[in-house]
C-alpha cells in the first residue's frame, strides 16, 4: 500500500520562551487527493501545523519539533524549503508576506521560472492562473498598491500556477469579499481534484459545500495542542444593543484621498456619530481601507473635521505593534486584556502571538487610547467564532460609552449584527448610505457583494 501524502505521529512543536507546546502529540494522515479542513480556536496552532508541514518551522522559524512527520516522503524538518516547495504549495495567513516582487505579473510568473518552465508556456499559464482567481485586471499593477483581498488573490494565483501536488492553505478567503470568496472556493473544488489539500479556516465550514469546496473531513485543534475530528458549524455573533446616536464626532464633506499617486476615494460625505457603529461594505478594491486611512488623517487629501481624535486598527495588525510585551502595548490596561482574552499572554512578545491574537491586541491597544472615534479594518479576520462574539461585546460596550465606531468588513452576518448604519462603497465612491435595510440581496448583488440570483426557468403551458 502506498504511503499517505502527509503523515504525522506524536508531532510536537515548542517555541522558545513559551511555557507550553503549541502542538502536542498530533497525529495526522492525509491520503492522496483528500480534502481536509482544519479549524480551532485563535492561537491554537493551525498556522504552526501548516508551517511545520512546509518546513518553515523549524528551518526559518526556530522551534523544537518532536515526533515524526513526512510530506510526500520527505521530512520537512530537514528537506530544504525551496526543494519541498516544488511539490508543496503553501499560502500563508498574511498575503503581503507571500509576495516578493513589485509587479503582479512577475510575482505569479516567479514559481514557473524557478521550475525552469519553458518561457513560451509561462505567459499563458500566468494569465490563466490570474483569470482563475478573478485577478487578470491586476496583472500590471504594483503589488504594493493592492488591497488586502487583491493581494490574497494574487498570492493564491502564485501558489496554484505551479500545479503543486499538495496544497497547504491558511485562511485563503479571510480578506475576500463574499463573491470573491465563493469563487475561490469553487476554484479550489475544481482545481483541487486529485490534489491533497489541507485548508485552515474560521467560519468557513458551514458554507464550503455550497460554495463548491466540500472537505472529506473536518479536524479541530482542541486548544491544548492536540488534533481531533470535529463536526462543521459556526456560532453566529449576537446582535449588539442598538441605541440612539449622539453628536457628530467626525465629518467628511466631498472628501477625496490619494495613495501611491492616484485618487482612491472621492466625493465622500460622511458623519460618524458618538455611540453609533458604522459598517463599511464593498468588494475588494472598493476603497474601504483607503477611506478609513483617510478619515484617520493618514492619506493625502481632504482634512476631516475631528481627524485628530481617531484610533485606527490596521488590516495588518503587526504594523502597529511597538512594545516588547502585550501588557505594555495596552499601556498596562489589564482590563482590556481580560476583555480580549489575552490576559494569559500579558508578558509575551507581541510578535510571537498568532495572527488572531495580534489582531485582538491591536484592537485593545487602540481602545486604550480613549479616542472619540475607533476605526477598524477587517477586525474579525483570523478570529474564531468565540472571539467574534467577544469583539461584538467590546464594540457594544464602547458604543454605550459614547465612542463612534466605524468598521470595514466583508462579513455580512457580522454587519447585520452590529451596524447602526451601513455605507456601501464601489470604485472609491459611496453608492448607498443608510440603515441595515441596505443589506438587501439585490443591492448587494449590484455592487458585487452577492452573486446575482439565477433566473428562474420560464414556465410554459
Amino acid at each position: 500500500m502506498p504511503e499517505a501524502e502527509v503523515t504525522a505521529s506524536g508531532l510536537g512543536v515548542h517555541f522558545p520562551r513559551r511555557p507550553a507546546p503549541t502542538l502536542l502529540d498530533v497525529g495526522l494522515e492525509l491520503e492522496e487527493g483528500e480534502h481536509v479542513l482544519c479549524s480551532g480556536a485563535s492561537g491554537g496552532g493551525k498556522s504552526t501545523l501548516l508551517n511545520t508541514l512546509s518546513g518553515v518551522v523549524p528551518q526559518s522559524v526556530h522551534a523544537r519539533v518532536t515526533g515524526q512527520v513526512r510530506v510526500r516522503g520527505h521530512d520537512p524538518r530537514t528537506e530544504p524549503v525551496a526543494r519541498l516547495a516544488l511539490e508543496v504549495g503553501r499560502l500563508g495567513q498574511d498575503p503581503a508576506s507571500n509576495t516578493c516582487l513589485p509587479v503582479v505579473l512577475d510575482e505569479v510568473a516567479l514559481p514557473l521560472e524557478n521550475r525552469g518552465v519553458p518561457a513560451a508556456e509561462i505567459g499563458p499559464r500566468v494569465r490563466r492562473a490570474l483569470a482563475d482567481v478573478d485577478a487578470e485586471h491586476l496583472a500590471h499593477r504594483r503589488v504594493s498598491t493592492l488591497s488586502g483581498g487583491e493581494q490574497q488573490r494574487v498570492a493564491l494565483a502564485a501558489v496554484l500556477v505551479a500545479d503543486p501536488a499538495v496544497l497547504l492553505l491558511d485562511e485563503p478567503t479571510s480578506m475576500l469579499d463574499p463573491v470573491a470568496a465563493a469563487r475561490v472556493l469553487r476554484l479550489l473544488g475544481r482545481h483541487g481534484r486529485g490534489r491533497t489539500t489541507l485548508l485552515v479556516g474560521h467560519g468557513l465550514d458551514a458554507g464550503l459545500a455550497a460554495a463548491g469546496w466540500s472537505p472529506d473531513r473536518v479536524l479541530e485543534l482542541d486548544g491544548s495542542g492536540g488534533l481531533r475530528t470535529a463536526l462543521p458549524g459556526r456560532t453566529a455573533p449576537p446582535v449588539r444593543t442598538r441605541r440612539g446616536s449622539g453628536p457628530v464626532a467626525l465629518r467628511l464633506r466631498g472628501a477625496s484621498f490619494s495613495q501611491h499617486g492616484r485618487t482612491v476615494v472621492s466625493g465622500v460625505d460622511l458623519d460618524l456619530r458618538a455611540g453609533e457603529v458604522t459598517v463599511l461594505l464593498g468588494p475588494n478594491g472598493s476603497g474601504k481601507s483607503s477611506l478609513l486611512l483617510g478619515l484617520s488623517g493618514l492619506l493625502r487629501g481632504s482634512t476631516p473635521e475631528g481627524a485628530g481624535d481617531v484610533a485606527m486598527v490596521f488590516q495588518r495588525p503587526e504594523h502597529q505593534l511597538l512594545r516588547r510585551s502585550v501588557v505594555a502595548e495596552v499601556g498596562g490596561r489589564t482590563d482590556l486584556l481580560d476583555r480580549t482574552d489575552l490576559a494569559e499572554h500579558a508578558h509575551a512578545d507581541p510578535f510571537r502571538l498568532s495572527g488572531g491574537q495580534q489582531r485582538r491586541l491591536s484592537v485593545a491597544a487602540m481602545v486604550a487610547l480613549g479616542r472619540r472615534v475607533l476605526a477598524l479594518d477587517e477586525p474579525t479576520a483570523g478570529l474564531d467564532a468565540v472571539q467574534v462574539v467577544r469583539l461584538v461585546e467590546l464594540l457594544d460596550g464602547l458604543a454605550a460609552e459614547g465612542t463612534a465606531v466605524v468598521m470595514a468588513t466583508h462579513d455580512l452576518t457580522l454587519a447585520a449584527a452590529v451596524a447602526d448604519r451601513v455605507v456601501v462603497l464601489s470604485q472609491g465612491r459611496v453608492v448607498a448610505d443608510g440603515g441595515v435595510d441596505l443589506l438587501d440581496p439585490d443591492l448587494l448583488a449590484q455592487v458585487g457583494l452577492r452573486e446575482p440570483a439565477a433566473p428562474s426557468a420560464a414556465v410554459t403551458s
